[in-house]
């Protein structure tokens, strides 16, 4: 649905694909920085992956818990007020 509302491919939101793609390519080009732009990237996911999703797991688990609170309330009374303006 995003996808269709663009007025297309040169699109605001897709011009970040388009400047990786151009680094990438020049990257490919000199074959030396082929391996510098790999470890760049492997590095950047590694220490963004061990910074933030181990917090964000924490949070997905309190979220999940609290809803799993609801829906059990919600089995047990049949009310639908144990599902409804619930933050999770």
């Amino acid at each position: 649905m995003a996808y269709a509302r663009a007025s297309g491919p040169t699109a605001s939101r897709y011009l970040d694909v388009i400047a990786v793609s151009i680094i990438i390519n020049l990257a490919c080009f000199f074959p030396p920085l082929t391996f510098l732009w790999v470890a760049l990237v492997v590095t950047s996911l590694g220490l963004k992956t061990f910074n933030h999703v181990p917090r964000e797991l924490l949070v997905k688990r309190q979220a999940s818990y609290k809803q799993e609170i609801n829906v059990r309330n919600f089995m047990t009374s049949g009310d639908p007020s144990d599902l409804q303006d619930k933050p999770f």
